[in-house]
């Protein structure tokens, strides 16, 4: 399982909160971004290297 920055967390989720889904949660957010997936070690460089913005954007894909 990957893992994200608490500081960077809230950051995300606040922002997807106003520009996505207003009902998203921590939760729900930390899960999508950290479910296990197969790209390993690159999505977890993703995840400390991305911007919130960028972030946001990858998971906007998921209400489309």
């Amino acid at each position: 399982m990957f893992t994200i920055d608490s500081e960077k967390l809230e950051k995300v989720v606040d922002l997807v909160n106003q520009e996505i889904d207003p009902r998203a949660t921590n939760d729900v957010v930390e899960q999508t971004l950290c479910a296990d997936r197969n790209d390993g070690e690159d999505h977890q460089q993703w995840l400390n290297n991305a911007s919130v913005a960028e972030v946001v954007d990858w998971i906007a894909t998921f209400y489309k």
